[in-house]
């Protein structure tokens, strides 16, 4: 077998390797929520123009603050304390609505576990 055989043969599977890594396994990766990131959580409840959401929101968040709920260009957003869920930490949550002035009562409670079930 030729030098050059060997070499052309070894140069495209190196290439084959190399572009099976550099691609994705899917199209696009999942981004990260809030859900997926802590390993505490709080059941909280939002309701922006009469549309109301239950969900898991972990903690911490980054920053202790980040938006739970968005509906155009209003937000919803949780400032967390430092005191985790496992010890009444969801009852000190404070909401903000963010750019919410043209919008019908934005809100947002932290509930019971069996509400976000």
């Amino acid at each position: 077998m030729k030098f050059s055989t060997v070499l052309g043969t070894f140069a495209l599977s190196t290439l084959e390797a190399y572009r099976a890594y550099a691609s994705p396994i899917e199209p696009e990766a999942p981004v990260q929520s809030l859900i997926t990131r802590g390993t505490e959580y709080c059941c909280v409840q939002t309701q922006i123009d009469g549309n109301t959401r239950n969900q898991f929101v972990s903690y911490p968040l980054d920053g202790l603050k980040g938006a739970v709920a968005r509906s155009g260009e209003c937000v919803i957003v949780a400032h967390q304390t430092s005191t985790p869920p496992s010890r009444d930490g969801c009852s000190k949550w404070v909401f903000e609505a963010v750019n919410c002035d043209g919008y019908q009562n934005p809100s947002a409670f932290v509930r019971d576990a069996s509400v976000c079930k």
